[in-house]
């Protein structure tokens, strides 16, 4: 169930979705990226949703950000799986490079969490 206060993430998509559903099959059978609605998901601030707030996004939570994904696919799913990989990356490299995000409760950019998830020898 989607918070009050991130409701408008979901009336966004809604709207988007809208939108996209009119082009998503001519876009498929011509092969063509959907440029246009990585725009328009960009534009309406989507893009940054998911990331923290102190590094400027705006801390979507996870529950959101999956009915977001589901809503932009039943549109376009060419859209959703693009926009998707292009988010995961953000978020990864978020993670990766300045130790804000969380998986599972464990603080990634930790020493003690990074000796977890490290790969032991021998496996």
């Amino acid at each position: 169930m989607t918070s009050g206060d991130e409701q408008h993430w979901i009336d966004t998509a809604t709207r988007l979705a809208g939108r996209f559903g009119e082009t998503a099959a001519e876009l498929d059978d011509t092969a063509t990226l959907p440029v246009g609605n990585l725009a328009a998901l960009h534009a309406s601030g989507l893009d940054q949703a998911t990331l923290p707030v102190e590094y400027g996004g705006r801390g979507m939570s996870f529950s959101t950000f999956g009915e977001v994904v589901r809503i932009v696919s039943k549109g376009c799913p060419s859209t959703a799986c693009i926009w998707l990989m292009h988010i995961g990356a953000a978020v990864g490299l978020m993670a990766g490079f300045l130790g804000v995000a969380t998986l599972a409760g464990a603080l990634i950019g930790s020493v003690r969490a990074r000796a977890r998830l490290r790969p032991r020898s021998g496996y």
